[in-house]
């Protein structure tokens, strides 16, 4: 799991037991977020607090550390399933 330069959230994905589940984290004043669950559902989530010296991108590594090592991982943008909705405005 390598950050991007500009990491403000990474989102991790495996699929286990027949569902698609994420784990996911992002900067959030000073703290991280991490989120996680089945995709469709509202999952749970914690606050994390940075290490001393560690700025957000490490931190969002560091908590999704455990989920990669648990065979999460990214997915490519052009791997992302897209769902377009339209109707008729007046």
């Amino acid at each position: 799991m390598r950050p991007s330069a500009t990491l403000a959230m990474l989102k991790l994905y495996k699929r286990s037991d027949g569902a698609l589940r994420y784990h996911e984290a992002w900067c959030n004043g000073g703290a991280i977020t991490e989120h996680w669950g089945a995709v469709g559902e509202q999952g749970d989530s914690r606050e994390h607090r940075l290490a001393t010296g560690e700025d957000n991108e490490e931190g969002i590594v560091r908590v999704l550390q455990p989920a990669a090592e648990q065979g999460f991982a990214p997915i490519d943008q052009e791997d992302h399933a897209i769902l377009l909705i339209e109707y008729a405005v007046d």
